[in-house]
């Protein structure tokens, strides 16, 4: 008989986290939120999943019992210790060590806890409330920065779905040609869009048509039409699907990639995809000099910052490898100063890159 595993998905895109652990006989705990992602406007899709859907239950008709519920669990496997952290339980539960830490394997969202350790209402509070977690490696020094010196893993399984891809597999699940070459621009409402920018965006707009480049615009559900007329694009992507991690799928059969203030940048540096990243102007930037933010600055400063910047999630900043082309708000990234480089970036990621395999982590392995 098969080990027992507990999910519990607070919003509809916690599902991609670890949609590719979910197997058959697991049962999916769902949130139910006002929000447009809440999770149980997925359930009459998941109760559909062959061969056998996973068993489907209320989060909201047995929160008071929960912790007793998962001691008939060998391992309880949730995105950010939800719902021990986050506004669905009271902060005093927030405050709390969890009752079920020693089989909690939670899985980070980009830093929201990394950003949120701090807050004086406990949001995002993991400290006490898992045997592992697991981040993007980018952020294991902030977590460790944080005190967390142990069990922050530098792994995360939603990039697990990819290796059963290929860049003629994922354009076929995307419903685009694999025989073109493509471009994907995320954007974020977060963002301070200026013109400096649009002239550096109309740059890799005409190096895109005159290279036949197919430009796809991809959004987030919540943010419907926002700024899709502002881009000129080929292709649009609302966001929609649940399944699997759309901008991932995007991230795989691009040349590169256009983010906004996006942590998405973590992930494409991840991934080994090149990605041209804008950052907007945040609160500490009067106080600190963009032009001074580099790697080791932000890592040792993460938590002031976030703090300064009222706990927004800043990790978009902590991408700096050779794959990513920052562009900050400075005279030094004016677009006549940096329109050779930028070219000379974009001219190096004229094919789309083979995207890396991604090993599942022993301690998955120990649990199935």
């Amino acid at each position: 008989m098969g080990k027992k595993k507990a999910f519990f998905l607070n919003d509809l895109q916690d599902y991609w986290l670890f949609n590719e652990l979910i197997g058959i006989g697991d049962d999916i705990f769902y949130n139910t939120t006002p929000k447009v992602t809440s999770p149980h406007h997925l359930v009459s899709r998941l109760s559909q999943l062959k061969p056998v859907p996973p068993n489907l239950i209320s989060w909201r008709e047995i929160k008071q019992d929960f912790a007793a519920i998962l001691d008939n669990y060998d391992s309880f496997i949730t995105k950010e210790c939800h719902p021990f952290s986050g506004t669905s339980v009271s902060r005093d539960v927030r405050k709390s060590p969890s009752p079920v830490r020693e089989k909690t394997f939670s899985v980070g969202w980009l830093g929201e806890s990394a950003s949120h350790w701090a807050h004086k209402d406990y949001l995002y509070n993991i400290r006490d409330k898992f045997l592992y977690h697991f981040v993007e490696p980018q952020l294991v020094p902030i977590y460790e920065k944080c005190g967390f010196t142990e069990n922050i893993i530098g792994d995360s399984p939603k990039y697990y779905f990819l290796n059963s891809l290929n860049r003629k597999k994922a354009c076929q699940l995307l419903g685009l040609d694999y025989t073109k070459q493509y471009m994907t621009i995320l954007v974020t409402k977060f963002h301070d869009y200026t013109s400096n920018e649009e002239k550096i965006l109309d740059h890799i707009i005409r190096y895109c048509n005159d290279n036949d480049i197919g430009i796809i615009f991809k959004t987030k559900m919540k943010y419907h039409d926002f700024y899709q007329s502002n881009i000129k694009h080929q292709y649009f992507f609302s966001g929609d699907c649940w399944m699997f991690h759309q901008t991932l799928a995007l991230m795989m059969i691009s040349n590169f990639v256009v983010g906004f203030s996006t942590a998405a940048s973590l992930e494409a540096e991840f991934m080994g995809v090149p990605f041209i990243n804008f950052w907007k102007i945040e609160e500490h930037d009067t106080e600190f000099p963009v032009d001074i933010q580099d790697l080791e600055f932000i890592q040792n400063n993460f938590h002031l910052i976030c703090a300064k910047t009222r706990c927004r999630n800043i990790a978009y900043r902590l991408a700096f490898s050779k794959n990513i082309f920052n562009i900050k708000k400075s005279d030094a990234y004016e677009y006549d100063t940096i329109k050779d480089s930028l070219q000379n970036f974009l001219e190096s990621a004229e094919e789309p890159i083979q995207v890396r395999k991604f090993d599942v982590h022993p301690l998955w392995r120990q649990i199935y």
